[in-house]
């Protein structure tokens, strides 16, 4: 191999290090509020929902996550975007909406040096399956959101 080829694959290397370390270096913090508890429909047997309100400090990430149900998503105030795994992002700002089908990697990013961002998730999903929040690379947390939806006793 040529010498200018491996110093350009080094400095390549080099490049995806430094941006990694960049990216990880973003804080990830979310406030979750949770509007409405995680609890069957009436109606609609084997079907639970809970409402949550979400706020991403300024300059904060999400922790990527899925959740075992589908996700309607709704801007309330700040921008950003959004990563959702095999799309490309999305620019988020009041009144976006999006759906995230169920077991697919999401993060939320805010972009704003001064302004949270803050949004409501929405989500529905079978009665059988108690996994509401799981995180990915990284042990399930125990505070914030909810992770797990109570059983019926």
């Amino acid at each position: 191999m040529h010498w200018f080829r491996m110093i350009g694959l080094a400095i390549t290397a080099a490049t995806a290090v430094a941006a990694s370390s960049a990216a990880e270096a973003r804080g990830m913090h979310v406030a979750c509020e949770v509007l409405v508890p995680a609890a069957e429909v009436p109606g609609d047997d084997g079907t639970y929902l809970t409402i949550l309100r979400l706020t991403v400090p300024a300059d904060q990430d999400s922790h990527r996550h899925f959740h075992a149900a589908a996700e309607y998503f709704a801007v309330v105030s700040g921008s950003g975007s959004l990563t959702i795994e095999g799309r490309s992002d999305l620019a988020l700002s009041p009144g976006t909406r999006v759906t995230i089908p169920p077991h697919t990697n999401h993060q939320i990013h805010n972009h704003s040096a001064t302004e949270p961002m803050a949004y409501t998730a929405t989500i529905v999903g079978r009665a059988e399956d108690p996994l509401l929040t799981r995180y990915v690379g990284e042990p399930d947390k125990p505070s914030g959101c909810p992770h797990l939806r109570k059983p019926k006793s």
